[in-house]
C-alpha cells in the first residue's frame, strides 16, 4: 500500500516538471483563458465550466497571481451564466482572495468586476448588506484602476440596495451625490441612465415634482426610449415606476399604458409580477373590482415564482463556510506560491522530504493504532483466562452456586471467545471499515439524516469526522493533498463524506448543497487530483479504494 503512495506522488511530481519545463503548455492555457475573457467580454453565454475549472485548477498550481484571479473570475461568470448562484459566489470569493494587493501590477480592473458581480449575486438573493459591502469594495479597486465610470456606476447601484432595504432618505441624498458627480464628468445622458433609481424613494416620500423631474430626464436624454416612447429591451421594469407616479398623480389612463407595456414585453417573473400589480391598483382606482382581482391573484402567483429561484440560505451558507476558511485558504495560497518560485531541483527535494516525514508519520501513527488492538486483544485474553479459571474454580467447588452464575460466565467466556476469534480472522481493511462504519460520528451523521427534515452537519460534526479517517486512513490526507494540488475544506468535506460511504444525495443534505453543486465538485476533485476528466463516479470509486 505505501508503495502505490509512492507511486502516485511520484508520477504527480512528474506531472508537474512537465509542465513546468513546457513554457508552450502556460501559453496555450493562457490563450484559452483570453478566449473565455473576450466571450465575457462580449457578453456571449458561458456554459463550458469543464474548460474553466480546468483552466482555474492549472493557474492555481502555474499561475502568477493576476492569473489566477483571472482564472477565477471565468469560473465565477460561467457558474453564473449556468444559473449556479452559490457556485459561482464561492468562485468570486476565491478570485478576490487570489488578487495580491500588495503588488505593484496587482489587476485592480479585474477585481473591481469580481465585487461587482459578487454584488449581483447577493442582491438577488436579496442579502442587501452583503451587496453593499461588495460594492464598497468594488468601487475601492476601480479607484485605484483610474476606472472613473466603473466607480460611479457601482456607487449609483448602491442606492438600488438602500431602497430594497426602505431606507429612503439615504436613497435620495446618495442619489443626488453621484447624479451630480455624473453630470459633472459625462454629461446629462450618461447621468440621465440613471434616474429610475431614486423614483420609488421620492414617490414614498411624496416628492412627486422631483420624481417627475427625474423622470422627464430618463425619457429624454438617456436613450433608452424610442420616439414611441417604448424602452429598450431588458430595462422594463422602468414601466413600473413610471406607472406608478401617474398613479399617484390620478392619472389613470398613463399609469395603465405603463403597466400594460411592462405586462407584454417584460416576460420575466420579476416584471410580470410587478405589472400585474400595479394594474391591480389602476382598476381598484377606478372601481373595477373584477379586473382589479384577476390582476391581484396572477400578482400573488407571479410573486411565488419570484421567491421560488431564490436560494438565499444556500448563498448565506456557502459565504459563512468561506469566511470560517479564508485564513487556511490564503495559507494554501501562500504554499503554492512558494512552490512556484522554487527551481525544480528544489521542488524534487521537498517533494522527496515530504513523502519520507508522512511515510514516518503514516508509520508512527499505524503502529500507534496496531499497538492500541494489540491491546484490546491482549485484554479479551485476559479476561478470557480469568473467566475460565473462575468457571473451573466454582465447578470444582463443594458448594452449590446457582445455575444462572454458572451460565452467565459461560456467556462470558463465549462471547470473549468470539471477539478474539473474530479479531485474530479479521482482515486489517476489514477491521478499519468496521471502526469507521461503527463510529460514533458516522452514526451521529447517519442519525442527521433520519430526521425529518434532515439535518445539516454542523462544523463540530466534520471536525470529528476529519479526526477519526485521519486517524484510521493515515495516507487519506497526503494522497489527495499534494504540493501540487491542495483541495480546499468543502472539497475536502466531500471526500471524508464519499470515504464513509455516504451516497451523493445524503452528502447534498449533511453538507447544505444543491445536487448539481456537489456533482460539479466531485468532478473538480477528480481532475484535480487524478488528472481525469470523467463521471463523478469515477471520484467515489478511487475514494473508497484508499487505505
Amino acid at each position: 500500500m505505501q508503495m502505490k503512495h509512492i507511486g502516485v506522488l511520484g508520477l504527480l511530481a512528474l506531472t508537474v516538471l512537465l509542465l513546468a519545463a513546457c513554457g508552450e503548455s502556460h501559453e496555450a492555457m493562457l490563450r484559452q483563458l483570453e478566449t473565455l475573457e473576450q466571450m465575457n467580454h462580449a457578453d456571449s453565454l458561458m456554459t463550458n465550466d469543464s474548460l474553466a475549472e480546468a483552466l482555474t485548477t492549472y493557474f492555481d498550481s502555474h499561475g502568477t497571481a493576476n492569473e489566477r484571479l483571472r482564472a477565477h473570475y471565468i469560473l465565477g461568470r460561467t457558474y453564473a451564466d449556468m444559473g449556479e448562484a452559490p457556485a459561482a459566489l464561492n468562485a468570486y470569493l476565491d478570485a478576490a482572495d487570489c488578487a495580491d494587493t500588495t503588488a505593484a501590477d496587482c489587476d485592480y480592473h479585474t477585481l473591481s468586476r469580481v465585487y461587482g458581480q459578487m454584488a449581483s449575486v447577493f442582491y438577488w438573493q436579496n442579502l442587501m448588506e452583503d451587496y453593499i459591502d461588495a460594492c464598497d469594495k468594488s468601487i475601492v479597486y476601480a479607484w485605484k484602476d483610474g476606472d472613473t465610470l466603473q466607480a460611479l456606476n457601482v456607487e449609483a447601484l448602491i442606492v438600488a440596495a438602500y431602497n430594497r432595504l426602505e431606507q429612503y432618505d439615504k436613497v435620495i441624498t446618495a442619489f443626488d451625490t453621484v447624479y451630480n458627480k455624473l453630470l459633472q464628468t459625462y454629461g446629462v445622458e450618461t447621468a440621465a441612465k440613471y434616474c429610475i433609481l431614486p423614483v420609488n424613494a421620492l414617490l414614498e416620500k411624496g416628492s412627486l415634482e422631483k420624481a417627475k423631474t427625474y423622470i422627464d430626464i430618463l425619457k429624454i436624454e438617456s436613450g433608452y426610449f424610442d420616439t414611441e416612447g417604448n424602452i429598450e429591451k431588458g430595462r422594463e421594469v422602468c414601466y413600473y415606476y413610471i406607472g406608478m407616479y401617474y398613479l399617484q398623480t390620478h392619472q389613470t389612463d398613463s399609469a395603465e399604458l405603463h403597466f400594460l407595456k411592462e405586462l407584454h414585453t417584460g416576460l420575466d417573473a420579476d416584471n410580470q409580477q410587478m405589472a400585474s400589480h400595479g394594474l391591480s391598483l389602476v382598476y381598484r382606482q377606478q372601481h373595477r373590482s373584477d379586473s382589479a382581482m384577476k390582476y391581484a391573484l396572477y400578482s400573488y402567483e407571479m410573486l411565488d415564482s419570484v421567491f421560488a429561484r431564490k436560494a438565499t440560505d444556500e448563498v448565506e451558507r456557502m459565504a459563512a463556510l468561506h469566511n470560517y476558511s479564508r485564513h487556511q485558504a490564503i495559507a494554501n495560497r501562500e504554499h503554492i506560491r512558494a512552490d512556484q518560485e522554487k527551481a525544480q531541483k528544489e521542488r524534487l527535494i521537498a517533494l522527496g522530504v515530504a513523502v519520507v516525514f508522512g511515510l514516518l508519520l503514516a508509520f508512527s501513527v499505524y503502529r500507534k493504532r496496531k499497538q492500541a488492538q494489540l491491546f484490546q486483544y491482549q485484554r479479551d485474553l485476559g479476561h478470557l483466562e480469568r473467566a475460565q479459571t473462575k468457571l473451573q474454580e466454582l465447578r470444582s467447588e463443594e458448594q452449590e452456586h446457582s445455575l444462572s452464575t454458572i451460565n452467565s460466565l459461560s456467556e462470558e467466556i463465549a462471547t470473549l471467545q468470539r471477539r478474539v476469534a473474530e479479531y485474530a480472522k479479521m482482515p486489517e481493511r476489514r477491521r478499519t471499515e468496521t471502526s469507521l462504519m461503527e463510529s460514533d460520528i458516522v452514526t451521529h451523521l447517519r442519525e442527521l439524516l433520519a430526521q425529518n427534515p434532515p439535518a445539516e452537519a454542523s462544523l463540530a460534526d466534520m471536525l470529528a469526522l476529519k479526526s477519526l479517517v485521519n486517524e484510521q486512513l493515515p495516507m487519506f490526507y497526503g494522497t489527495l493533498n499534494t504540493s501540487s494540488c491542495t483541495l480546499n475544506p468543502t472539497e475536502y468535506e466531500v471526500c471524508l463524506l464519499i470515504r464513509v460511504h455516504f451516497s451523493p444525495a445524503d452528502i447534498c443534505k449533511l453538507l447544505g448543497r444543491s445536487d448539481s453543486y456537489i456533482s460539479h465538485t466531485r468532478r473538480r476533485i477528480l481532475q484535480k487530483v487524478y488528472g481525469i476528466d470523467g463521471k463523478p463516479k469515477d471520484l467515489d470509486d478511487r475514494i473508497l479504494a484508499i487505505q
